[in-house]
């Protein structure tokens, strides 16, 4: 309350707050080393890294994959009218019903671009991890997001015969705990397919040092969070993090905008980048040969 009494003076000095056509727009960062300075004076914080010493560190690889053409065709179409869409907002001069239907309507089909990514890299998705489960015989751990992908990952798991646990939204929370249990049992299910929403807090699957994202998400603390399931106590092995890019979509620009962000959050409470890093220790590259089409 000393130094932040009220949202407005606080916005315009360190949100880049201003005055759009569709509102007040505060989702930007300024004056971040005067923030940082007086965040010192008003909280405490102690990174994970300097009170628990002793454990491992994190590996996080991006895995970038390719996708077919027919896959990328919706989303290619998407990008166009992003592309159009963008172009027209860019030249507003004064909002009325139809530029703020014409805002709505980028929203809406960022969303759904979102969702339509997550359709077009399930086969690639399936195939790296199927490759990961087959080479690697220790606990994986695998984050989706949506639900056709963890029913994807779910069929994936029963094909080849794996033990696996499943939580997301609709798993009774009286459930989640034996779940987790069994997952931690040496002698238990081998995989845990779990959802990003539902499973990025209060689950402890020390069990397991290999974690596939099989997604992503527009906030990196929730990512973070869920890296931290593996990457806590009782931990005694290096962790690894696969993150999979579908080249040409909307993952590429989710992941950038994920290190921008932390790295912001990161500056402003520790005065320093990367304090506690989203920083990629590795890349792979995973390309795809497109079959000729033949005409009988």
């Amino acid at each position: 309350p000393v130094f932040f009494a009220r949202f407005t003076p606080f916005a315009q000095r360190y949100c880049n707050l201003k005055k759009t056509h569709w509102g007040w727009d505060s989702s930007g960062a300024t004056n971040n080393d005067e923030m940082a300075t007086i965040m010192k004076k008003c909280m405490v914080r102690r990174l994970k890294k300097d009170v628990l010493g002793d454990l491992p560190k994190k590996i996080r690889k991006e895995v970038h994959i390719d996708l077919l053409k027919k896959e990328k065709k919706e989303l290619e179409e998407q990008f166009v009218e992003l592309k159009r869409l963008n172009a027209i907002l860019q030249t507003v001069q004064v909002a009325d019903k139809r530029t703020r239907d014409m805002a709505f309507s980028r929203q809406s089909l960022i969303s759904e671009m979102f969702r339509s990514t997550a359709r077009a890299k399930i086969r690639a998705v399936g195939e790296y991890v199927k490759g990961i489960i087959q080479d690697n015989p220790q606990k994986i751990i695998i984050f989706g997001f949506h639900m056709i992908t963890l029913d994807n990952l779910q069929t994936i798991s029963e094909e080849l015969n794996e033990q696996f646990i499943r939580i997301d939204g609709s798993t009774p929370q009286q459930d989640r705990q034996s779940l987790v249990d069994a997952f931690q049992n040496p002698d238990g299910p081998r995989l845990a397919i779990l959802s990003i929403g539902a499973c990025n807090s209060g689950l402890t699957l020390t069990a397991c040092h290999y974690t596939i994202f099989a997604e992503l998400t527009w906030v990196p603390a929730l990512l973070l969070q869920c890296e931290d399931r593996t990457h806590r106590i009782g931990q005694e092995e290096v962790c690894n993090y696969d993150y999979i890019i579908a080249k040409d979509t909307l993952d590429e620009r989710v992941m950038k905008k994920l290190q921008n962000k932390h790295d912001v959050l990161d500056h402003i409470i520790d005065s320093k980048a990367n304090a506690d890093g989203f920083d990629i220790t590795e890349t792979e590259q995973i390309e795809c040969v497109e079959e000729e089409e033949t005409t009988i």
